[in-house]
């Protein structure tokens, strides 16, 4: 079985080979789950609705697949899944009990930057790097409500393609828009194919969801 085929039966919440996934890890809204049984059970409760039609972006050691609300991204070790990021989950589950902590740990107090290496993106040519720019820069100034935030900052995580077709993981690290400005991590999934682009989002959680205290 191919990992494309391996990643569409997964999100579609079929069983599959345990040596097909590895020791892999999901993260999906603040949720993360460790290993073959785990992943599986997460997409077997929640399985991607259109997982056997999304649109599938493909390079080396990567691979993604967009649906018209979901997209998940996978690293590949030959054709073994080993860490998949699951974006835009309507309700991915209830975090472990945390309370958030600021994020900018260098104090530069950043008000709104992408940060894209392209030495960390082997699959990623040289001229996507303007447009994947770009899309980064509309990932953190989006102004609806539902993802408006404060110092937004988003990292480049997983980057393949060219200048007419690719795709982007990005992880946003921001302020929700709070009385009480609460950290939060969420993640972009981005593609690009000639003139149109996607861009699918996890949600930005309110606080009293994201935040816990529990005695």
């Amino acid at each position: 079985m191919s990992a494309l085929a391996t990643l569409r039966a997964l999100a579609a919440g079929e069983a599959v080979a345990s040596g097909l996934l590895g020791d892999c890890r999901l993260e999906s809204g603040n949720v993360d789950a460790f290993g073959v049984e785990a992943v599986g059970d997460s997409f077997r409760r929640a399985p991607m609705v259109d997982a056997a039609t999304a649109m599938a972006v493909e390079a080396r050691g990567a691979l993604a697949i967009f649906g018209a609300t979901e997209a998940i991204v996978a690293d590949l070790f030959g054709k073994t899944i080993g860490r998949l990021w699951r974006v835009g989950q309507a309700a991915p589950g209830m975090p472990e009990p945390a309370v958030a902590v600021a994020f900018d740990t260098d104090l530069r107090q950043a008000r709104a930057d992408v940060f894209i290496d392209p030495a960390d993106h082997p699959g990623l040519d040289a001229s996507a790097l303007d447009r994947l720019m770009a899309l980064g820069r509309g990932v953190i100034d989006d102004s609806t409500p539902e993802f408006r935030t404060f110092r937004a900052r988003a990292f480049a995580v997983r980057a393949f393609g060219d200048g007419d077709i690719g795709c982007a993981l990005f992880a946003i690290h921001a302020l929700a828009v709070n009385p009480v400005r609460t950290p939060h991590l969420t993640f972009a999934a981005v593609h690009w194919d000639g003139a149109a682009t996607r861009i699918i989002r996890d949600r930005v959680r309110p606080r009293l969801e994201h935040v816990r205290i529990v005695s």
